[in-house]
């Protein structure tokens, strides 16, 4: 419950404080931070069970029923291992798991160990010194952030390194497959396919980036850009809807495409904009939105 994030999940926690409130459904979470305010708020409303860590023994015993349902195996020593370093976290022990079964040449030694977390910056670093692909799975597995997250800082980090020619083209191509790959994830519900999502971007940024080549660069977009997405979001979504169902063409053309365009040529008669919004039956909010997109296009005309 401490995942939920104020503004992409806004309203969530008023949601299920009703819910639990109402006791019309038993409802289990879990948490990581009991002194998150989320978590402080739900927990006045719920019963409260701690849980301590699974001693290493006992995840010992349990990596290797895994192993033995999987039919994998792993030597006693680096069973061991896994289990201290993973100090009770199973979950991070599964997967500490996992990689050491399909990549055995992955550090995990001292200083590849489950405490080691990576912020963006150090992440990308560590990934541009990779030597192997083993080496950047390592590091993508550590990498404190969720998939669209690595996405977009990646995306960011290739374009703000001056990467030229085939290696610019080889890499954002990695990255184009990878969103794809995300996007089927979500579209799908296929969680499980998300074992290959950093798989793929170490394999093909190492094989597309030379070593060293990669730098870390933020989100850059600037602020103003922000704030129209922000705010204008909603209105962008009904006219891009609007567009695609009136011209048969996907939501992805209608953004890509069509709305570019129509923003220059209503641009030329100073009523174009308002014409267009009522053959299309748009609503204040989206005709406004979509007269400012024009103005700027002329502005932009002009200068260029």
């Amino acid at each position: 419950m401490d995942g939920l994030y104020g503004r992409q999940d806004y309203g969530g926690l008023d949601f299920v404080l009703d819910l639990v409130k109402s006791g019309a459904v038993p409802v289990v979470m879990a948490a990581n931070y009991e002194d998150d305010d989320k978590v402080r708020k739900l927990a006045e409303k719920s019963a409260v069970y701690r849980f301590k860590p699974v001693p290493p023994r006992l995840l010992e015993v349990y990596l290797r029923s895994i192993l033995l349902r999987e039919r994998a195996s792993l030597s006693d020593e680096a069973l061991q291992d896994i289990s201290q370093r993973s100090r009770g976290d199973v979950r991070g022990a599964v997967n500490d798991l996992q990689m050491a079964v399909e990549l055995p040449q992955a550090p995990m030694g001292p200083t590849g160990g489950r405490d080691q977390i990576f912020a963006s910056k150090d992440a990308v670093d560590s990934l541009s010194r990779s030597e192997k692909p083993a080496e950047a799975i390592a590091v993508l597995h550590r990498w404190d952030a969720q998939p669209q997250e690595k996405l977009r800082t990646l995306y960011a980090s290739v374009l703000g390194s001056r990467l030229e020619g085939e290696s610019l083209r080889r890499a954002l191509e990695v990255l184009a497959k990878a969103d794809g790959l995300l996007g089927e994830i979500k579209r799908t519900q296929t969680w499980r396919l998300l074992r290959y999502f950093d798989q793929m971007l170490a394999s093909g940024l190492i094989d597309a980036v030379p070593r060293g080549h990669l730098s870390y660069h933020a989100d850059d977009l600037p602020w103003s850009l922000k704030l129209r997405i922000w705010n204008e979001g909603r209105v962008f979504r009904t006219l891009r809807d609007t567009i695609s169902r009136r011209f048969r063409v996907t939501r992805g053309e209608a953004v890509a495409l069509l709305l570019p365009y129509f923003a220059v040529i209503l641009g030329a008669e100073k009523e174009g904009p308002e014409r267009f919004a009522r053959l299309l039956r748009l609503e204040e909010p989206a005709a406004k939105v979509l007269a400012k997109e024009v103005s700027r296009a002329k502005t932009q005309g002009g200068t260029g």
